[in-house]
């Protein structure tokens, strides 16, 4: 049986965004349910997703992992700035 990888909306215009996020894939090419994506961030307790075709319920999902967001936002981990 093959791997069960994530990957990326394929055409996705935000690849910034789905750098955090993606779509189970046997093959690395095909993604097998195109309503769940899933989120790469580790420490995540809820990583799966329902997907309806936009990227707002990745953005505000996004916003629970402070220094995966400010890395997103352009900004300094929050964690790197000293005190």
């Amino acid at each position: 049986m093959a791997e069960t990888t994530l990957i990326p909306l394929p055409g996705a215009r935000n690849t910034r965004l789905w750098r955090y996020f993606g779509f189970k894939s046997n093959d690395s090419k095909t993604i097998l349910d195109k309503a769940k994506v899933f989120c790469k961030v580790e420490s995540c307790d809820k990583p799966e997703i329902v997907y309806c075709g936009n990227t707002m319920a990745l953005t505000d999902h996004l916003r629970r992992h402070v220094c995966e967001n400010a890395e997103y936002l352009g900004h300094a981990s929050p964690l790197a700035q000293s005190s």
